[in-house]
């Protein structure tokens, strides 16, 4: 978990996230136990993740309109979900 929080922290540096912005973790993470929450009062974002697998293998960031988005994904299950 502390990978996530690292990469967290590096996002939280950068003021802004133009285009679509992966962070790749060295491993998948159950992430079914964060709050989440608590994570989008700290660093002031919305974020999203897969609520059918709670598993992370990449970050994705990008802000729209004055907000922040913050992507917990499962690329494994986004790629077999689009037929690859």
């Amino acid at each position: 978990m502390d990978e996530i929080y690292k990469i967290l922290e590096l996002i939280k540096q950068n003021n802004f996230y133009q285009e679509y912005t992966t962070f790749f973790l060295n491993s998948s993470l159950f992430i079914r136990n964060i709050d989440i929450q608590e994570l989008e009062k700290k660093y002031v974002c919305k974020i999203s993740i897969n609520n059918i697998t709670y598993l992370c293998d990449n970050i994705g960031v990008v802000d729209i309109s004055g907000i922040r988005y913050i992507d917990f994904d499962d690329d494994m299950w986004t790629m077999m979900n689009k037929g690859l």
